[in-house]
């Protein structure tokens, strides 16, 4: 069917009655509530009772975990700074200049 054909079978005259735009009608909202039916997000689940305790578990172990490792790493840049810098002259934090490159 051609879109000129289309427009014709859609185009409401009085001897088609309104029969035939209440069917197209009919079709569009039909097509309307299955898309809003199946969209995502329409409807999220809550976790349960026993995923929503395990997830606390969960997040106890790892902030836990964190603390640990936060003060590893506050242990390890105490020994860092206590170290004799390096023997090529370079203070803390310098970067050593390149030679020769021109931009």
């Amino acid at each position: 069917m051609t879109e000129v054909e289309l427009l014709c079978w859609l185009q409401f005259e009085p001897s088609h009655g309104a029969g035939r735009f209440l069917a197209v009608l009919a079709v569009a909202a039909v097509a309307g509530v299955t898309y809003v039916a199946a969209a995502p997000g329409g409807q999220t689940a809550a976790p349960t009772a026993r995923q929503f305790a395990a997830l606390k578990k969960q997040l106890s172990k790892l902030s836990k975990k964190v603390k640990a490792q936060g003060a590893t790493i506050t242990t390890l840049k105490g020994a860092v700074a206590g170290l004799p810098s390096p023997s090529c002259g370079l203070q803390a934090g310098e970067v050593p200049a390149t030679r020769g490159l021109s931009r």
